[in-house]
């Protein structure tokens, strides 16, 4: 889990210093394959990279839809997380992820967490089949996958 977030931290370093240069650089608009590159709170054309909000595909910032969504609330077709989110893999505080959940309040497939609904459920209050041997194993093959070598 710690390779995950140190990942996570890197891609969002790395957003905020691409959006930063380019969003206080030059004030055309750069396109590549017929979306902005950049742009911050546009909900109105899509981005590769929204800053602070909006759609596209990555999404960092407060609120926003896209393919991964790191935001407070918001939706991502893959991957999102956040306070309020939605999303194939979602972790949150109250969210659900129709494949995997973890977080505080939510649903999922498999869902680990404190109040969770799912097929295969871990954590405090689970709603559903008992999955924590299924978790075990999935934890110790992520870390093996994860591992540094």
């Amino acid at each position: 889990m710690k390779h995950f977030f140190i990942l996570l931290a890197v891609i969002i370093a790395t957003s905020v210093v691409f959006a930063g240069i380019t969003l206080l650089g030059d004030t055309t608009t750069t396109e590549v394959l017929g979306m902005q590159v950049v742009s911050a709170g546009n909900f109105d054309q899509p981005a590769w990279l929204c800053v602070g909000g909006g759609a596209g595909v990555l999404v960092v910032g407060v609120g926003g839809v896209g393919v991964v969504s790191i935001t407070l609330y918001g939706a991502g077709l893959l991957f999102a997380t956040g306070q309020l989110a939605v999303g194939l893999l979602c972790i949150a505080q109250l969210g659900v992820g129709p494949v995997f959940f973890f977080g505080q309040v939510g649903a999922g497939f498999v869902a680990f967490g404190q109040l969770v609904f799912g097929a295969l459920t871990g954590g405090q209050v689970p709603i559903g089949f008992n999955g924590k041997p299924m978790l075990r194993g999935l934890s110790a093959e992520l870390n093996q996958v994860l591992a540094f070598r």
